[in-house]
């Protein structure tokens, strides 16, 4: 399974909730969690296949993600690609 579709699925489960995915270095959203992202921080937005999106930001940055995601009372689940996937 692609990692698209994996978090097409994961998406499916948890329509309410953003999306974070940590790959490496970076954490990546994917579809419409990533036009959020890109619009509350202002992160470069861009489209890979088929009309989806994806935006990623450096894992130095994420306590600042996380507090402003809370403090909008926005809920997000952060996986890790090499442990939960």
């Amino acid at each position: 399974m692609s990692l698209i579709e994996t978090v097409k699925t994961i998406k499916s489960i948890h329509i309410e909730d953003l999306i974070l995915i940590k790959i490496g270095k970076f954490i990546y959203a994917y579809g419409k969690d990533a036009c959020i992202i890109s619009y509350l921080f202002n992160y470069r937005i861009k489209l890979i296949e088929n009309n989806i999106y994806v935006c990623a930001f450096p894992n130095n940055n994420v306590n600042k993600i996380i507090a402003t995601l809370e403090q909008r009372k926005i809920n997000y689940k952060i996986l890790d690609k090499r442990r939960n996937m």
